[in-house]
This record gives C-alpha cells, structure tokens and sequence, in this order.
C-alpha cells in the first residue's frame, strides 16, 4: 500500500509540475516568436556570413506604442546563433534627426526607430514602416548574449529579396 501512496504522491507532484510549467509558457507572450503569420525575412547585405532578420508586426505594447517581434540568425560554419525579443517604438528618427533610408534600388522608404533592453540585450532596428511590408531594416547590437557570434560586429542593413 505504501508503495501505491508514494506514486500517487509522485503522480500528484509531477501533475503540479506540468500545470505549473503550462502556465508559465502561457505567460509567456507570443510575440516572442518571430517566424509565422505575417512575417518578413531581410537578408544582410554584403557579408560573408548568412545572416537573416525575420520581423512581425507584434501590434502595440501596454503604452500604445507599436511593436515588432524580431529573430536575427547567423550561420557561419558551425557557429548557428540567434537572437529574438521585442523591439518597441523609441523614436522617429535617429540621432542626426533621419527618418528615412535608401533601397539598394535608390527607392527612399520611411524608417522608426524600434529599441529591445530585455534581457541583457541592447538592441535597435531602424525599420521601413511606409511599406506594406517591412523591405528594409537597419541593425545596431550594442550589448547581447555571449556566444559562437560576435553580435556587435553585426550591424548593418538588411533587405527583402
């Protein structure tokens, strides 16, 4: 009988555990994942290295102001990193007061600069927000995670295909 209790208690921690571990990843916004409906994938231009940065529109945080969750992945040899999180509205224009930025056609586009500070992170996308889609973003990674890639050479500008 002892046996039997001792399992049911294990049973009854281990339910515990699965309902506890279902509500944290349901706390968990859905922002988070970059890739999926509505999502845009820009390539790097002129590097050595496959780097892509896969935005979607995450509509507007608790302070109305809009938002994008973003996902950048480098490839390089057996170095295969990313970094994601939620980029929100921080200003109109840059510090040399821009709003705008040049495809590599010469087609001008209207930029917002977006901000992410989670995590350890330091990161800034300046972001096409006058096309439909997103064809262009510009990337600065002051501070990120460690790992196989140095994210602060990183920056740089990305494009749609």
């Amino acid at each position: 009988m002892r046996a039997f209790e001792a399992r049911s208690r294990t049973a009854r921690r281990l339910a515990g555990l699965a309902l506890a571990a279902g509500a944290a990843l349901a706390a968990v916004p859905a922002v988070h994942a970059a890739a999926g409906a509505g999502a845009v994938t820009l390539r790097a231009d002129g590097t050595s290295v496959t780097t892509t940065l896969t935005l979607r529109d995450a509509g507007l945080d608790p302070g109305g102001k809009r938002r994008f969750a973003y996902e950048l992945r480098v490839a390089r040899g057996a170095c295969h990193a990313s970094l994601a999180g939620v980029v929100h509205f921080a200003a109109r224009a840059d510090a040399a007061g821009d709003d705008s930025a040049f495809l590599r056609d010469g087609t001008g586009v209207d930029t917002r600069r977006f901000h992410d500070a989670a995590e350890g992170r330091d990161v800034t996308l300046t972001i096409d927000v006058g096309s439909a889609r997103p064809r262009y973003a510009g990337v600065e990674i002051a501070r990120a995670p460690a790992g196989c890639v140095d994210w602060q050479r990183l920056d740089g500008d990305f494009y749609a295909r």
